[in-house]
């Protein structure tokens, strides 16, 4: 359905219906600067499927369902190597895996607000080389050993003004700011 418009550089699909994104739907689009996604129910993401737009340098996917997309999924994002934007705020994200950003390596700015993310793996922002901003708030952290390097990254990374993260469990830290927790106290004895 893109045939005519292979010098599209940007389309706004906000506020449709849409509930997937498979390898063809933006097939044809290779010009693609700009992809307005925000106000769907985009719940899944096929691997590869966003591969045909390699110009593609801000992402929008605001407002949607996204969840296991990034949680369960390597290659969502395949191919995207012109992105310097990606917005995810208010989906239904609430584990972030290692490979989630996989192939994102030129995004500079990652917006991940209002998701009610309950763990990040360690290495799962890694591939963001070129990260400048990030901005995720979440007061649903389960705070164990596997959540210990979540501080120190941060601050060497200068993300701690515009990210708000606080622990839900265990109970000896709910509501403590992430960055206030000593590294000793992130314990994987007492996992709900």
């Amino acid at each position: 359905g893109w045939d005519s418009c292979k010098h599209l550089w940007e389309l706004d699909l906000k506020n449709n219906d849409m509930s997937e994104i498979t390898r063809n739907t933006f097939k044809g689009l290779e010009s693609l600067q700009y992809l307005f996604l925000d106000h769907n129910k985009i719940s899944s993401i096929e691997a590869g499927a966003l591969k045909e737009l390699p110009a593609l340098q801000v992402l929008e996917l605001n407002y949607n369902e996204i969840s296991w997309t990034i949680e369960d999924t390597d290659g969502a994002f395949d191919g995207l190597v012109s992105l310097i934007r990606l917005g995810l705020n208010s989906n239904r994200i609430k584990s972030i895996a290692n490979g989630s950003f996989q192939g994102l390596e030129q995004v500079e700015k990652l917006l991940l607000v209002d998701n009610d993310i309950t763990s990040i793996q360690k290495n799962a922002f890694e591939p963001l080389k070129a990260l400048k901003e990030l901005r995720f708030n979440s007061s649903s952290l389960l705070c164990d050993c596997q959540l210990s390097w979540l501080a120190a990254w941060l601050r060497e990374r200068e993300f701690e003004g515009s990210v708000l993260a606080s622990c839900s469990h265990p109970q000896s830290l709910q509501g403590v700011d992430v960055m206030a927790v000593q590294p000793q106290d992130f314990k994987c004895s007492d996992s709900p």
